[in-house]
């Protein structure tokens, strides 16, 4: 149980410093758990940079195995979460579909992204 808080209070104080494009940390909160409901993925990240860029991470392996269009579909779906909650939107935004793998004391990461608003630039 005190791991989950730590982790729940590094999050927090991570989100302060950059999740400033929200109009408030209980935004970035929210969308993290809307995410986490909405496609039942194991961890959800958001990580906003300089106001401008959003970039969210579904660390799942059920969701890296989709296929490319259906991750676009998720990632487009994910942009309009976004824009619902920051109508001014941002400039960028970029899913990341990333997969761990643990062996014996090793892990690996693999991810390929895809963005929230591909018509946009």
């Amino acid at each position: 149980m005190k791991n989950h808080l730590f982790i729940l209070f590094s999050f927090l104080l991570l989100g302060l410093g950059s999740c400033s494009g929200f109009d408030r940390i209980t935004d970035a909160l929210e969308l993290k758990n809307e995410i986490e409901e909405k496609y039942d993925s194991e961890e959800v990240e958001v990580k906003v940079t300089n106001k401008e860029d959003i970039s969210v991470s579904l660390i799942d392996k059920d969701l890296s195995d989709l296929s490319p269009q259906e991750k676009q579909k998720i990632a487009v779906e994910i942009g309009e979460m976004v824009l619902e909650m920051q109508p001014e939107g941002f400039k960028a935004g970029t899913v990341h579909f990333v997969e761990n793998t643990h062996m014996l004391n090793v892990k690996t990461s693999s991810s390929v992204a895809f963005e929230m608003f591909p018509g946009k630039g």
